[in-house]
């Protein structure tokens, strides 16, 4: 029997994965011994839309980087 691999997984403890990770302006950071994409939180007190000024938090957040991981993680330039 024969397999062939069709796809490869987008995890952020891939190097090219963390590579294309840093390029785009996002960080990978480890929590639990698992490697994770940071989601840069706004701080804010005011309700309303947030600045890009405003002061962000780094949270350890997603364990895949893509689907959800670009849209979330990687803040616009």
């Amino acid at each position: 029997m024969q397999y062939y691999v069709k796809s490869q997984d987008h995890k952020p403890d891939l190097e090219d994965e963390k590579r294309r990770i840093d390029y785009e302006g996002g960080a990978v950071m480890e929590k639990a011994g698992i490697q994770r994409v940071v989601w840069k939180r706004p701080v804010t007190d005011r309700a309303g839309p947030v600045c890009r000024s405003a002061a962000v938090e780094e949270i350890p957040f997603l364990a895949i980087s893509r689907a959800l991981g670009t849209l979330y993680c990687i803040q616009m330039m």
